[in-house]
């Protein structure tokens, strides 16, 4: 099954769920409670865009300076390679699972678009240990993990922030639908990965 089968199958699923709700009296309440579903699929999304919008403009700013002379690339590599070699993945979790940081949200989304600038970052090199697409696909990923663990662990609003709440008072009807909205929202990130491979495969940035 391609990807765009598995899109097809959630999107299926979850318009099913939602259509559900005009003839089954036991789901009422999403129709009932459509504008605080909505809110938190627009919360999530507007996270998640941000980060994606700013790591680009960031990474891409970068990468573009790297190719300018082999000399700043020379220069410029060894920082690469350090951030690169950051846990970002645990990193993104332990500051949510530690209040005594202090970090807020603004701190959390910096974060986040470090982990993603830093994979396009490295693009700028000419030579890379790993595919270019390899790049790209990893900053989307960790995108949306450092979205999803700060709402899971720390935010008061999202899908993810919904998902923590309702499993605490065992509401799992609403666990289900939430969860299913964060599923197609992972899966519609691949349309837009793939749309970004084949609109870069003529730039410099998918090119050694």
């Amino acid at each position: 099954m391609n990807r765009a089968s598995k899109v097809g199958l959630l999107l299926a699923g979850v318009a099913a769920l939602l259509l559900l709700a005009f003839y089954r009296s036991e789901l009422q309440w999403v129709w009932e409670e459509r504008q605080e579903i909505l809110g938190a699929v627009r919360a999530t999304t507007v996270r998640l865009a941000s980060v994606i919008v700013i790591g680009l403009i960031v990474g891409v700013s970068l990468a573009r300076l790297m190719r300018v002379s082999r000399r700043i690339e020379a220069k410029a590599t060894p920082w690469v390679l350090a951030f690169l070699s950051v846990p970002w993945l645990l990193l993104m979790v332990a500051i949510n699972l530690i209040p005594s940081l202090g970090l807020d949200e603004t701190a959390a989304t910096g974060l986040a678009v470090a982990a993603f600038a830093v994979q396009i970052w490295a693009l700028g090199r000419r030579k890379l240990e790993d595919s270019r697409e390899v790049y790209v696909r990893r900053a989307f990923s960790y995108a949306f993990v450092a979205v999803m663990a700060g709402e899971l662990l720390a935010r008061t609003d999202g899908l993810g922030a919904q998902v923590r709440f309702f499993t605490l008072f065992s509401r799992f009807e609403h666990v289900l639908l939430y969860a299913a909205l964060l599923a197609v929202l992972s899966m519609l990130l691949l349309p837009l990965v793939s749309l970004m491979l084949r609109v870069g495969k003529s730039s410099f940035l998918l090119q050694g």
